[in-house]
């Protein structure tokens, strides 16, 4: 079409119109039916107002519309990294045919280097590993708050403050440890780094030159929602939350989740959303915490995408996840969903029975509940 000093653009569009006799509004539905959502933005003016509706509100860009790769590949999302209730992966060779993302897997491990986290948290602190070794008086058992299957946290007293210090510290020994722990920082750091939100956990700073690698955090004095929701099973039985604290703490829960999922123009899935990493400072305020499993999803809202890996806590998980590896915020969406249940009902996800007796799955709890 250059040599005879025509557009192209120009020349489809009189073949489109002219020989074939078709409007803009079924190439419309054409780019629609092809996920070139981009495309549908440049003739959006030419079509109904009613038609802007099937745009999604984040889209592509260009560059990345002519560099993506078969819309039917799988991706390898990474590593699973199990929370301690493991997460098995689904036997399923369904292909997904929505878009796809790529994100580092375990093969790709040996990429991330001490540099490279350092480079994820240029703003922040990086802190001698010798000082925080000080602030938990030589990582006292005394001042351990807990532990999971990539470490440990640990309450310790720093420059007058009160921190939280996670030991990275992966249990698992089918794979190089210190490439998963340094994936580890770098995928909290990235991401926390670049996120500021009353309802989002906030980070101090880093320590990766020392035995372990560490984040420091602040001190949530409140302990976890799980923590409240069990307070009566404690030894020191806790007063139960209220109905307005309850109420309190989802709806900060829920912005907090819905800021992951819309502030930038790739959603960011948290992954393992349950009421222990829902976290409550001593004003029961929320705030959502451990970065390690986040993955940046699809570029629309409404798309998923299929991965290899299944990770998250799997009672908290939807079955479109579980089954079919189909990743969306709708993961985020639905686990926050059972932690609704679990805040207003008072019960578990699976209440812990005597064997001989049947278990009570929440979900079919409610259901029975709703029906009377």
């Amino acid at each position: 079409q250059k040599q005879r000093g025509r557009s192209a653009s120009n020349e489809f569009l009189n073949i489109w119109g002219g020989q074939y006799n078709h409007t803009v509004q079924t190439l419309f539905a054409l780019f629609k039916k092809l996920k070139l959502h981009n495309a549908m933005r440049l003739i959006k003016d030419y079509v109904s107002e009613d038609l802007h509706k099937y745009i999604p509100r984040s889209v592509p860009t260009i560059s990345e519309l002519r560099a993506a790769p078969d819309s039917s590949a799988k991706v390898d999302n990474g590593p699973p990294f199990p929370s301690s209730s493991g997460v098995s992966n689904s036997n399923n060779n369904r292909t997904s045919t929505t878009a796809t993302e790529e994100i580092p897997s375990l093969e790709s491990l040996g990429n991330i280097h001490i540099s490279t986290v350092q480079r994820a948290a240029e703003s922040l602190l990086e802190i001698d590993y010798a000082e925080l070794e000080n602030a938990t008086d030589g990582w006292s058992p005394d001042n351990r708050l807990g532990q999971g299957g990539f470490g440990d946290v640990y309450r310790g007293k720093w420059k007058q403050l009160d921190v939280a210090i996670k030991v990275m510290n992966y249990r698992s020994p089918n794979i190089d440890q210190k490439m998963v722990e340094l994936q580890q920082s770098y995928n909290e750091l990235k991401y926390l780094n670049s996120i500021r939100h009353d309802n989002i956990l906030a980070l101090y700073g880093y320590s990766i030159k020392g035995g372990k690698p560490c984040l420091v955090y602040q001190l949530m004095k409140g302990g976890s929602l799980e923590a409240r929701l069990r307070a009566h099973k404690a030894q020191n039985p806790l007063p139960a939350l209220t109905w307005q604290q309850r109420f309190s703490i989802s709806l900060g829960t829920a912005r907090g989740i819905y800021f992951l999922h819309t502030a930038r123009g790739t959603p960011l899935i948290h992954g393992d959303i349950k009421p222990a990493n829902i976290l409550l400072d001593q004003c029961l305020l929320p705030k959502i915490g451990d970065f390690g499993l986040v993955r940046e999803g699809p570029k629309s809202l409404d798309a998923v995408v299929e991965v290899n890996k299944v990770f998250g806590t799997k009672i908290y998980l939807p079955p479109e996840f579980r089954n079919f590896r189909q990743l969306s915020t709708g993961v985020d969406v639905y686990s926050f969903g059972i932690v609704l249940l679990e805040v207003f009902t008072g019960r578990q996800v699976t209440d812990r029975v005597p064997e001989n007796e049947t278990k009570k799955n929440l979900l079919d709890y409610v259901k029975q509940q709703w029906r009377q």
